[in-house]
């Protein structure tokens, strides 16, 4: 299988949907301008205290509802997500929300980065507070530097949106589509949907875009599987996103906050973006 083919295969499979043009961002989607401890309606730069301890992370493929074969996945569903087991993760701070196209403007300004493919193209005013997306895992790196964080572990990105008692969203463990951005339309604004919250006040950790995090595809601890996509080859990405209710891909499964999505370094995505952390 040729690596096109094959990077081809994991944008419809990981991602839900063809990667779709920057150009199909939603209209604005339901605002909330403040919530406790927010920032009253900015979203620049806030970051939570995540405290130390422990959580259940990963799954315990037993509990879970059986996928149907439509779901045409290439691996068996929640392989990669075992073994459920408690771990201990140090206090972080983390992002409240999504890192925005202002924010990222910045960044480029003051480095010189080179811009994301759409951008003499699109009115930087008019999705300032959008997520920027189409942009690589070591794009998400750079910045993170330039801003004197780090992208998050997948123990602290999974522990932010399901807190400590082990729930299979950010807001509970039933699913429900108007809880997050998973519209057909495209892109939210971030923190639109007051209702996509973690138990720590992280926003839009269930939809509107998944997230680069800093590891690589491996096993977790314990995990048996022989799965020949392990290894230093992909970074990890979290979180579901928006179009999500495409056909037979029922996105309750991508929307878990234990779901683990994988791509190249160097790939790009229209559903995919990222938020920072920070070590105390």
């Amino acid at each position: 299988m040729s690596r096109k083919f094959f990077r081809s295969i994991l944008l419809v499979i990981f991602l839900f949907l063809p990667a779709l043009a920057w150009f199909s961002l939603s209209r604005e989607g339901r605002g909330r301008e403040s919530a406790p401890g927010s920032a009253k309606g900015n979203p620049e730069g806030e970051m939570l205290f995540i405290p130390a301890g422990e959580f259940l992370m990963g799954t315990d493929k037993a509990r879970e509802k059986p996928l149907p074969a439509a779901y045409g996945l290439p691996r068996p569903p929640y392989e990669d997500e075992e073994p459920l087991r408690k771990v201990y993760v140090a206090a972080f701070y983390l992002d409240r929300f999504e890192v925005t196209v202002s924010r990222y403007r910045r960044f480029l300004e003051s480095t010189g980065h080179p811009p994301p493919y759409y951008w003499e193209n699109l009115d930087l005013s008019a999705y300032a507070n959008y997520p920027i997306t189409n942009i690589s895992w070591n794009d998400a790196s750079a910045y993170a530097r330039w801003a004197g964080k780090r992208l998050p572990m997948e123990a602290e990105w999974e522990k932010a949106a399901r807190g400590t008692d082990a729930r299979r969203f950010p807001w509970g463990n039933e699913y429900d589509e108007r809880k997050g951005n998973f519209s057909q339309e495209g892109l939210s604004p971030v923190g639109s949907f007051p209702r996509d919250i973690s138990p720590y006040g992280v926003y839009d950790m269930g939809g509107n875009v998944a997230e680069w995090t800093a590891e690589w595809y491996l096993p977790y601890p314990g995990n048996t599987a022989a799965n020949e996509l392990f290894g230093r080859k992909f970074r990890v990405f979290r979180g579901g996103a928006w179009g999500g209710g495409t056909g037979h891909y029922n996105l309750s499964y991508f929307a878990r906050s234990a779901y683990r999505g994988f791509a190249e370094p160097e790939a790009i995505f229209a559903e995919v973006g990222f938020r920072c952390a920070k070590s105390p």
